[in-house]
């Protein structure tokens, strides 16, 4: 890869590991549906 090996596979370990921590946040948070902004709440 021209010597830019360790940066090109760094940046693919970094952008996964990112994605799992991601994954891993969002499965650990409780689950509230999105609320209705034509729903009158008064």
């Amino acid at each position: 890869m021209g010597g830019y090996g360790l940066y090109v596979w760094g940046s693919y370990a970094m952008s996964a590991l990112l994605l799992v921590a991601e994954l891993v946040v969002l499965s650990q948070k409780p689950h509230q549906p999105p609320m209705d902004p034509l729903e009158d709440e008064s």
